[in-house]
């Protein structure tokens, strides 16, 4: 969305956040891989108690991929908001805005089910060995840190270096994209966990009420289908 704008920096930066936080969560679900033998969040929950260290390092990583403030992902995604916004693509921006609420609503549904869930996991779940934990830890401080450390840096170095002019974060809509972009991340944990953390509503009568929305979802908007399948 970044670069389609014209905005670079922005996009490196992002994708150099977005590796740090998105690499603890695969590390964090093979954590869970590791200890349970399934990739099915359903077939999980409560694993709080038994594997707390893989439980707060998931938590961390979904904060900052959800772009809640302060961890990496806020930083990035300002930053990427703001530009697409001020080089006038406001329908992209909104789109961008609804799939930022739609990740934090995910990741929530996630960690509740996982770790806070009602159903027990079956087997004997038991925390990852260092050789899992260790790295976690280190990918860990950059989900929290990697925004803050990163962003004037970047900005600056690069832009001076190539000749860009640095990105906004805000810049000329000033404290509108941040506030927009906490409230769309603090919406969906909002709602994740009204839907599978209180129960305040059942997410499957809503899907059940969706009718052929959810049944295009469910089959993929039947691109398999066209497909006969098989992609090349």
């Amino acid at each position: 969305a970044a670069v389609g704008a014209g905005a670079p920096l922005p996009a490196f930066f992002h994708l150099v956040s977005h590796a740090a936080f998105k690499a603890l969560l695969f590390l964090a679900a093979g954590s869970l891989i590791h200890a349970l033998g399934t990739n099915d969040i359903f077939a999980m929950g409560r694993l709080w108690g038994s594997m707390r260290v893989t439980g707060l390092y998931f938590l961390l990583g979904g904060l900052a991929l959800a772009g809640v403030f302060p961890f990496a992902g806020f930083f990035s995604k300002d930053a990427v908001l703001a530009e697409v916004l001020h080089r006038g693509h406001p329908l992209a921006f909104a789109v961008l805005l609804a799939t930022a609420a739609l990740t934090a609503f995910y990741m929530t549904r996630a960690f509740v089910v996982v770790f806070l869930g009602t159903k027990k996991a079956e087997g004997h779940p038991h925390e990852s060995p260092a050789l899992l934990l260790v790295p976690m830890g280190v990918l860990a401080l950059g989900a929290i840190g990697a925004g803050a450390l990163l962003e004037a840096p970047i900005a600056r170095a690069l832009s001076g270096a190539l000749g860009l002019t640095p990105f906004l974060h805000g810049g000329a809509h000033g404290m509108l994209v941040p506030a927009l972009a906490t409230a769309a991340a603090l919406g969906g944990i909002l709602v994740g966990w009204l839907g599978y953390g209180s129960r305040a509503f059942d997410p499957s009568r809503v899907a059940a009420a969706a009718g052929p929305l959810t049944r295009a979802i469910q089959r993929r908007f039947f691109v398999d289908d066209v497909a006969g399948g098989s992609f090349p």
